[in-house]
């Protein structure tokens, strides 16, 4: 058996030893205090490390998928100057030498493989219209890209959507082609062949607006400009005064000299606004093999015959351009099998009037 100690402590060293434990116990909560803090900060520098680690071991990459037609403006020829040497702007890697988005799916493919790096931007540079799609084909020597192209190729497994290594949604694909906003069949298609059929999406940027890249001063611009529209049947030009009077109808809130900008045709980017022009075709065929074709002999015959076609009628509302403003040539002819069709070639001609650049170097 062990001996009992007893102490016998008056009142005020019971205060004393009181105090000194509230004293003990608030410099140990004191002392976890710090090694939770001193923990937190070593988490929050680790996180800071592993994001900068994630994006720098992510790649980006641009696409020039042309060649300058016009020496006036050199478009593609800037915009490679533009990625490759901006501070802001510039890319790991510019591709030069795809003319078709099935090479540009490859050459995605490929580079991955040797960098083994998911991609954070992909720029695409292309020239387009918000009608008539990318002036690039699906395959080398086919026609301009457009929604229909996409599906059909998704769906022969022509174009095969990229993995979720390769591409993921934290992927920017930055599309620098005028007017490609304004196309949402095409923004679509282009949505499902990169990203695929999955929850994992990268984003899509477009703009509804007109690009150029432009140099001066040993320094390369890239501008984005507001684009007005107007239209008329092709090789039918009307004179600049009814053409202002178009624009002036049609957007009646804009503070524009419609006159004046219709005769600055030069691209300059000294000029405050000027007119750029493009054509866009419609093709439209319909075969009667099992009765004759209706002789369409006078223009009013031409017109009653177009007008009843409801399916055509149905794709040029979708543009928005006044039927009346393109130019139809209807022709018939017998074709395999002796059977008869009709055949249409529209054509209108587009009239862009680009406001002011809006610089950014």
């Amino acid at each position: 058996m062990y001996p009992i100690i007893q102490f016998n402590m008056n009142n005020n060293e019971k205060i004393m030893l009181f105090i000194s434990s509230i004293f003990l116990n608030f410099v140990v909560v004191l002392f976890i205090h710090d090694i939770r803090n001193e923990a937190g900060q070593n988490q929050n520098v680790f996180a800071s490390v592993e994001l900068e680690k994630s994006i720098r071991q992510r790649q980006s990459i641009s696409f020039i998928l042309g060649e300058d037609q016009d020496l006036k403006n050199p478009f593609y020829e800037n915009a490679e100057k533009y990625f490759r040497y901006n501070p802001e702007a510039k890319t790991d890697k510019i591709v030069t030498d795809c003319r078709s988005m099935q090479s540009l799916f490859s050459s995605l493919k490929n580079n991955y493989k040797k960098d083994q790096r998911p991609y954070q931007t992909i720029n695409i540079i292309v020239h387009s219209n918000p009608w008539s799609g990318m002036s690039i084909p699906l395959i080398d020597g086919g026609e301009r890209l457009d929604a229909k192209q996409i599906e059909n190729a998704l769906r022969e497994q022509i174009l095969i959507p990229l993995s979720n290594e390769i591409i993921d949604e934290r992927t920017r694909i930055v599309i620098f082609a005028c007017g490609m906003a304004n196309n949402e069949e095409l923004i679509a298609g282009l949505q499902k062949a990169f990203g695929g059929f999955d929850q994992i999406q990268p984003q899509i940027i477009a703009s509804e607006n007109y690009f150029n890249f432009y140099s001066e001063a040993d320094l390369v611009f890239k501008s984005e400009m507001q684009v007005f529209y107007a239209f008329y049947p092709t090789a039918h030009k009307p004179g600049d005064l009814s053409l202002s009077r178009q624009l002036k109808k049609k957007y009646p809130e804009a503070s524009i000299n419609w006159l004046s900008a219709l005769q600055n045709t030069i691209m300059d980017s000294n000029q405050e606004i000027f007119t750029y022009q493009y054509n866009i075709p419609v093709e439209w065929e319909v075969n009667y093999p099992e009765f004759d074709a209706p002789e369409i002999f006078s223009e009013e015959d031409k017109i009653e015959w177009l007008m009843n076609q409801d399916e055509l009628i149905s794709i040029i509302d979708k543009t928005q351009i006044p039927f009346d403003h393109f130019r139809w040539i209807v022709k018939q002819g017998f074709g395999t099998g002796n059977i008869p069709y009709i055949k249409v070639l529209g054509k209108v001609t587009v009239l862009c009037i680009l406001t002011p650049f809006k610089r950014q170097v």
